[in-house]
């Protein structure tokens, strides 16, 4: 499963390592798509793609599901409408397999972004999401066939797959689905559907929190919220209970182990308690708190003590596609999934997330690689150096990639008394052909947001590596790149 808004090139790594079979696509992605397909260096994977009977198109906004004639609409060139298939014979019948076979088989690969920039193909086995869904379902008290809940966290991001449309279909609840996120599509969706329950993204809980535009709609179908994918703020949640009357609960889980933690209980007063924290190690789960310099054999840390987060459950991914030496350095040697966050566990059980290890910019429960961006931003002939780290917006409850970057031409920054003059016409030209650069080759989620400091050096270890916790207080010259949006406050690495 693969984000659509991804770029052609960005989209042709994915396939190159992932070899599909067939394709099932929307009609505004078959562009994007096709131009990939052709990108690709593997002629085997190419010409398998480009047969017209490997890519399927569906088009949500017109194709009439619930029709009995099926007929299928006309496709683009080169792919097929996804309704020729329930007229086809089969291909060929299922490979019979046991049902302990059948359970470590891969059922899905979330593709998740990481410290070394390319994505990583998450392999998630049937008994991954199987364990995942039986821990969730332990915990959601109150789900039943009368639930109506609206799907407009991605179903390629984990938190979207396992705990909206796989438990919906588990409590025999129902799924709205929302093709592109807008907050007044999204209150409209609530008060004429009668949604009851609400999985998102801390920014849609700012919204549900500060937003005026609440007043123009009628939420109160609404009993119960849960966030995930990033960090939100307690005063966050009690603004929401205090202007809309219901709780919103914090998870913990990532690509490569969905379903750790969650707040439990189902009235303010059993949440209250567990503010800040995201509650407590569902079914299945162990979890260890060890030090953040060990390789994960030493002493477990005690209670209240900050380390590592190493988990251990069935839910935990089978290990990265194609990729033995990521999925090695993952793991501890007695099979400890290294969660590269850091954080401690209270006297109560609860489980606080206090920092990160990895090099991960969480935009709004998105995650981007800062030496992604620094290697496309380095591709630039314009670009001599780069170093990428995040900063946080309170406005919007997310981080932005902001980026540090040393002219090709440095003479630009000769004139300006770095840290504290305004940037020239210059500069603020060539941070509109930074801007340009970066959006052209990537994804919307990850362009710099943050805007660009022009420095000149990037700080560094003597063997190269960049020194991310020196470059917010690096002096440069500031260029607002994207003045249309809410500037981040404070920087957090």
């Amino acid at each position: 499963m693969a984000n659509p808004a991804l770029t052609a090139s960005e989209l042709a790594w994915i396939l190159q390592n992932a070899k599909p079979q067939a394709i099932v696509t929307t009609l505004d992605g078959w562009k994007t798509l096709r131009r990939a397909i052709e990108e690709l260096s593997d002629n085997v994977v190419r010409q398998t793609l480009l047969r017209d009977d490997r890519i399927f198109t569906v088009d949500p906004t017109s194709d009439p599901y619930g029709t009995a004639s099926h007929t299928p609409g006309p496709p683009p060139p080169g792919a097929r409408d996804w309704k020729a298939l329930l007229s086809s014979p089969p291909l060929k019948s299922p490979i019979p397999f046991t049902p302990s076979e059948c359970l470590a088989r891969t059922a899905v690969i979330i593709w998740s972004s990481g410290t070394s920039g390319k994505s990583k193909g998450v392999q998630l086995s049937h008994a991954a999401l199987t364990t995942s869904l039986a821990a969730l379902w332990h915990i959601s008290t109150g789900f039943d066939g009368d639930e109506r809940w609206l799907a407009f966290v991605p179903f390629f991001h984990v938190f979207g797959l396992t705990n909206v449309l796989l438990l919906a279909a588990c409590c025999g609840g129902t799924a709205l689905v929302m093709p592109k996120f807008e907050p007044r599509t999204l209150l409209g969706y609530v008060q004429r559907h009668r949604v009851t329950f609400l999985h998102m993204a801390p920014p849609v809980a700012v919204l549900l929190a500060k937003s005026p535009m609440l007043d123009d709609f009628d939420v109160s179908s609404v009993r119960g919220g849960v966030s995930g994918g990033a960090p939100l703020g307690s005063e966050v949640i009690e603004t929401v209970h205090k202007r809309l009357g219901f709780p919103v609960k914090l998870g913990y889980g990532m690509s490569e182990a969905p379903s750790l933690c969650h707040q439990v209980g189902d009235t303010w007063e059993e949440l209250q308690p567990q503010l800040g924290s995201t509650g407590v190690p569902l079914y299945g789960v162990e979890i260890k708190i060890v030090p953040s310099d060990s390789d994960g054999a030493g002493a477990v840390l005690k209670r209240g003590r900050e380390g590592e987060i190493l988990v251990r459950s069935p839910s935990v991914m089978s290990g990265y596609l194609n990729n033995g030496a990521a999925t090695a350095e993952a793991f501890t040697q007695d099979g400890w999934l290294r969660t590269g966050d850091v954080g401690k566990i209270d006297d109560s059980g609860f489980l606080w997330i206090t920092d990160r290890l990895k090099e991960v910019i969480k935009v709004k429960g998105f995650q981007v690689s800062p030496s992604e961006l620094e290697a496309v931003l380095c591709a630039s002939p314009l670009v001599a150096d780069a170093g990428v780290i995040s900063v946080f917006d309170a406005a919007q409850a997310t981080e932005l990639p902001r980026a540090y970057v040393v002219p090709t031409d440095t003479t630009l920054l000769t004139q300006h008394v770095l840290g504290e003059t305004e940037a020239s016409p210059e500069l603020k030209r060539l941070g509109g052909e930074v801007r340009k650069w970066v959006e052209g080759r990537t994804a919307h989620y990850k362009w710099l947001r943050g805007n660009v400091v022009f420095v000149l050096q990037i700080p560094k270890t003597p063997s190269g590596k960049i020194l991310r916790r020196l470059l917010k207080d690096t002096k440069g010259v500031d260029v607002c790149i994207y003045p249309e949006k809410v500037q981040p406050v404070r920087a957090k690495l």
